[in-house]
């Protein structure tokens, strides 16, 4: 184990969290992060795995977050979040603000 990130609730069903590595132009250095969905509020949670803290806390779902992914395309770092009927894109930019 290389570090342990909790505070979370985690899923009664099968959800998918993700590693992903932030490499766009608007972080400075790359950064490692997870995203899991928090079933207790319907949130994402992106941690930064160096600090073991959160970064992000995305709300936008009205029901539990099935599937989390990453996309970079050299200027800014996308998250797709899933839940039931549902499908946001969100843009995280390195000052820890999130557009939806």
């Amino acid at each position: 184990v290389v570090t342990t990130l909790a505070g979370h609730v985690s899923q009664k069903v099968l959800s998918k969290s993700l590693a992903f590595t932030s490499s766009s132009a608007s972080f400075r250095d790359p950064c490692l992060s997870v995203a899991s969905g928090d079933e207790a509020t319907d949130e994402v949670w992106v941690w930064d795995v160096a600090t073991s803290s959160v970064s992000y806390r995305l709300q936008a779902h009205p029901t539990t977050v099935m599937d989390v992914r990453h996309a970079c395309d050299g200027e800014e770092d996308f998250l797709g979040t899933l839940s039931e009927g549902r499908l946001d894109l969100f843009r995280l930019a390195a000052s820890h603000s999130v557009d939806v």
